[in-house]
């Protein structure tokens, strides 16, 4: 039975494509051929992921200590070869973190306007949103919200 889904295994430090595990050896073994062979894809496991997928796939382990990404077409996201997807409500929290932007880029505006009040308000719903984003995208990794600035 297959997991139709990449994850990594912090038990034993190892990837599973699909069930099938493989080293962080293995991949840099991947990678270095398909950059030698000047390919943009690798295939492990009968899937088959970009060069840039799998780079991305060790910076968020080495960020966030986890990884999951299914290689199913749900009905939140379509699984895309070339970049990550990770957790289970990747397209839900895309569209939370798309509509922050926009709060941030309409709070600019209005300080730009000299409206100060405004643009605090547009600034911390866009906090509140990227918190939101976190939670969900990364439930239980953190029990504190997520506040880059001071």
């Amino acid at each position: 039975m297959s997991a139709n889904a990449i994850w990594y295994e912090p038990k034993d430090r190892k990837f599973y494509f699909d069930g099938f595990a493989a080293t962080v050896s293995k991949l840099g073994r991947l990678i270095a051929n398909a950059l030698f062979n000047r390919e943009k894809y690798v295939t492990y496991a009968k899937i088959t992921v970009s060069v840039n997928y799998i780079e991305q796939m060790l910076r968020w382990k080495a960020q966030y200590g986890w990884f999951f990404d299914i290689t199913d077409v749900t009905s939140d996201h379509r699984f895309d070869p070339n970049r990550i997807t990770p957790g289970t409500r990747w397209g839900e929290c895309e569209e939370l973190k798309r509509q922050a932007r926009g709060l941030r880029q309409l709070a600019a505006d209005r300080r730009h306007n000299g409206d100060r009040d405004s643009a605090a308000g547009f600034e911390d719903e866009a906090w509140q949103l990227m918190d939101s984003y976190h939670q969900r995208l990364m439930p239980g990794i953190s029990g504190r919200k997520f506040r880059a600035r001071a």
